[in-house]
């Protein structure tokens, strides 16, 4: 939503309810960079800090650039392989941290599923999914 007492130039969208954009209480030239959006995406899917799906044991610190930029680990209790999207609604999806991100946004808006696909470059039935899926986890 568009606050109309700010100059054009300054407008901001308001933000979805529990969406606090990457890097930024507003959206900007920095909100989707790569880094900043695993980042977020990884601190949304892991409120508590970053464990193993398998065993929960805490990543260690030294794995923890390795663990944010989605890398594949390997636990040192249990042995078991894992990223940091493993066990979450985005095991297995083909976007990218900033696509994701953005669909996450879309969907926050008052935008139709098909709109939604086309500025996001998805299918409609990748926004159903994610809207009843996805979107939950993300915002709570």
């Amino acid at each position: 939503m568009l606050e109309a007492s700010q100059p054009a130039g300054n407008r901001q969208l308001a933000n979805p309810p529990g969406f606090d954009p990457p890097g930024s209480q507003a959206f900007g030239p920095d909100l989707l960079h790569p880094d900043r959006c695993r980042v977020w995406l990884s601190q949304r899917l892991h409120p508590a800090g970053p464990a193993c799906p398998h065993c929960r044991l805490p990543v260690p610190e030294a794995q923890r650039t390795r663990y944010l930029a989605w890398g594949r680990l390997q636990c040192p209790a249990c042995g078991r392989w894992h990223r940091a999207t493993t066990g979450t609604p985005l095991a297995g999806s083909k976007l990218a941290a900033p696509q994701a991100v953005l669909l996450i946004v879309l969907l926050g808006l008052p935008v139709s599923t098909a709109r939604v696909a086309e500025l996001a470059g998805v299918s409609a039935e990748t926004v159903r999914d994610w809207r009843g899926r996805v979107l939950p986890e993300m915002t709570r």
